[in-house]
C-alpha cells in the first residue's frame, strides 16, 4: 500500500501485521507469528515508537456463576517478556475482589504477546514489566462466559 499520509501507512502496516500474527498464532505457525511481532517491532521504531506493545491479549476466562455475582477486582502483575515477545515469569502483586481473579489473571496473560524491545539493532527481553486487569461484570444473558477486562501497561 503506498499513502502520501505516511501515519495512514504506518497504521495500515502495523494492522496487517497484527492480523498476520493472529492467523498465525491461531494456525499453531509460532515462527511466523514471532516474525510479524519483530517485524511490528522494528516499524514502530523506524517510526519513533520503540518499547513493548501488547500486539495479543486474552480476557480471563471467568465461570459463569462467578460473573453472575457481579464481583468487580482488579489483578496487578509483574512479568517479564522474551526477544521472542512471550510472556515468561509472572507473579501476582495485587489483587482485589474474588479470590480465584488472580488465577484467572494469571491464566490469560501467560496468553500475551507483545512485539519486543528493539535496541541497537537486536531484539531484547524485557524484565518486571507490570500490567493490571481490571475485572467487570457482565450481564450472564448475553452468552458468552469470558469476564471483560481492561488492562494498563506500565514502563519498567
Amino acid at each position: 500500500l503506498e499513502s502520501s499520509d505516511p501515519k495512514a501507512a504506518y497504521a495500515w502496516e502495523i494492522a496487517i501485521r497484527r492480523s498476520l500474527f493472529r492467523t498465525y498464532k491461531m494456525s499453531s505457525r509460532d515462527n511466523e507469528a514471532t516474525e510479524q511481532l519483530r517485524a511490528i517491532s522494528k516499524l514502530r521504531v523506524a517510526h519513533g515508537v520503540p518499547g513493548l506493545w501488547a500486539v495479543y491479549q486474552v480476557s480471563p476466562d471467568i465461570p459463569r456463576h462467578i460473573i453472575g455475582r457481579r464481583i468487580e477486582g482488579k489483578v496487578t502483575l509483574k512479568l517479564d517478556v522474551t526477544a521472542e515477545g512471550k510472556v515468561e515469569n509472572v507473579e501476582v502483586i495485587s489483587a482485589t475482589g474474588y479470590p480465584r481473579y488472580k488465577q484467572y489473571a494469571l491464566d490469560a496473560v501467560a496468553q500475551y504477546r507483545y512485539s519486543p524491545d528493539y535496541k541497537d539493532g537486536q531484539f531484547v527481553e524485557s524484565r518486571g514489566i507490570t500490567t493490571t486487569m481490571t475485572i467487570t461484570h457482565i450481564d450472564s444473558h448475553l452468552g458468552s462466559v469470558k469476564g471483560i477486562a481492561s488492562f494498563n501497561e506500565r514502563d519498567r
